[in-house]
C-alpha cells in the first residue's frame, strides 16, 4: 500500500471516528436561559468565538441563551455597569477556526443563539463586537460614546450607529450598515467587505487591505481614502476635503469637494466625477505612465487654473480619470 493511500485510509478512520463518537454523543441538554431584567448598563461587551447574536428592541434590557447547558460556551455577566457576554469553555491557544470548528463538531453541540432585548433610545458609554466565527444581526439603532465593530469570518448586519467614535474592522467577515452618523469614524477591510448606506462624520477614515468598501451617501468635513489591493466606491460624497490613495486597489469617487481634492496612484486607478466647473479649481498636476485625464483629456505635468480651491494629482503607474460638470 502507498505512501498516499495510507494517508487516506487514516484521515478516513478518523472522520469514521469522529462519526461514531458524535452520534453516540446523547449527553447534551439545549435549553434556553434568560438573564435580566438589567439596569443602569453602560458597557456593552459582546465577546465571541463561535455563535449567532441578535439584538432587537424591547421594552426591557435582557439576555437569552439558547445552549447545550451541560457544555457551555457563551456566559452572561454583569460586573458593576458592565455587562458582558463572552465565549467559554474554547482553547485559546492560538489555533483559532480549526479549535472552535473541532470543539464544536466533536462534542456535537449546535452553536449557541444569543438574543439581546434593548430598550429603543438606551444610550451606553461603550459598545463592543468581538466575534470570531459568529453571525451577527442587530435591529435596533445603537447609541454610544464609542462603538467597535471587530469581525473575525462572521459577518454582520446593523440598523443606525450613533457615537462620537465608531472603529470598524473586518478580517474575513462582512458588514452591511445601515447609517452610521459619528464625529470619527474608522473603518479598516482586512479581507472581508464593508457596506454602508449613508454615513455622517467629521473625519471618514478608510483602509483597505484586500477587502472592498462601499458606502452609498457620506457627508464629511473630511474623507481620508487609503486603498492596498481593495477597492473603495464612494458615488455621492459633499465633503469639505478629500484624500485618496491606491496601491493596487481602485477608488471610485463621486459628489461635491468643496474645499481640496489630494489624489495619489500606485498601480491602482481613481476615477473622480466632481458637481463642480473645471475652473473651480487651481490644478497641480503630476503625471506618471498611468495618466492623468481631465474631462476626456490627457494632461501632463501641469500646475495652474482660475479657481480658487485646490486639486492636487500624483499618478504613478495607475491612471487618473477626472470629470468636472
Amino acid at each position: 500500500m502507498t505512501n498516499k493511500n495510507l494517508i487516506f485510509l487514516a484521515i478516513s478512520l478518523i472522520v469514521v471516528g469522529f462519526g461514531i463518537f458524535v452520534i453516540n454523543d446523547t449527553s447534551s441538554e439545549y435549553t434556553t436561559e434568560v438573564f435580566g431584567t438589567f439596569t443602569n448598563v453602560d458597557y456593552l461587551d459582546i465577546d465571541v468565538n463561535l455563535a449567532h447574536v441578535n439584538v432587537v428592541a424591547g421594552d426591557s434590557f435582557q439576555v437569552s441563551v439558547s445552549q447545550d447547558t451541560k457544555n457551555p460556551k457563551v456566559a452572561v455577566a454583569l460586573k458593576g455597569n458592565k455587562l458582558s457576554v463572552e465565549s467559554v469553555g474554547f482553547d485559546t491557544n492560538g489555533d483559532g477556526i480549526v479549535l472552535i470548528f473541532l470543539n464544536n463538531f466533536i462534542s456535537n453541540k449546535v452553536t449557541p443563539e444569543v438574543t439581546i432585548t434593548v430598550p429603543n433610545d438606551t444610550y451606553f458609554e461603550s459598545i463592543v463586537f468581538d466575534t470570531g466565527v459568529g453571525k451577527v444581526d442587530v435591529m435596533v439603532n445603537l447609541h454610544a460614546d464609542k462603538i467597535s465593530l471587530e469581525l473575525g469570518t462572521g459577518s454582520g448586519t446593523f440598523a443606525s450607529l450613533i457615537a462620537n467614535d465608531i472603529e470598524i474592522d473586518t478580517s474575513v467577515g462582512r458588514v452591511d450598515i445601515a447609517n452610521i452618523k459619528a464625529k470619527n469614524v474608522d473603518i479598516e477591510s482586512g479581507t472581508g467587505n464593508v457596506t454602508v448606506n449613508s454615513i455622517d462624520s467629521d473625519i471618514l477614515t478608510i483602509d483597505t487591505s484586500v477587502g472592498n468598501v462601499n458606502v452609498a451617501n457620506i457627508e464629511a468635513n473630511t474623507v481620508n481614502i487609503e486603498s492596498g489591493t481593495g477597492n473603495v466606491d464612494l458615488p455621492n460624497v459633499v465633503a469639505l476635503d478629500v484624500f485618496a490613495s491606491t496601491s493596487v486597489g481602485n477608488v471610485k469617487l463621486g459628489g461635491d469637494f468643496i474645499n481640496s481634492v489630494t489624489l495619489s496612484t500606485g498601480t491602482g486607478n481613481v476615477d473622480l466625477i466632481v458637481a463642480k466647473a473645471q475652473d473651480y479649481y487651481n490644478y497641480t498636476i503630476s503625471s506618471g505612465t498611468g495618466g492623468v485625464y481631465l474631462n476626456n483629456s490627457k494632461v501632463g505635468d501641469y500646475v495652474g487654473g482660475t479657481g480658487e480651491k485646490q486639486m492636487y494629482v500624483s499618478s504613478s503607474v495607475g491612471k487618473v480619470n477626472i470629470i468636472t460638470q
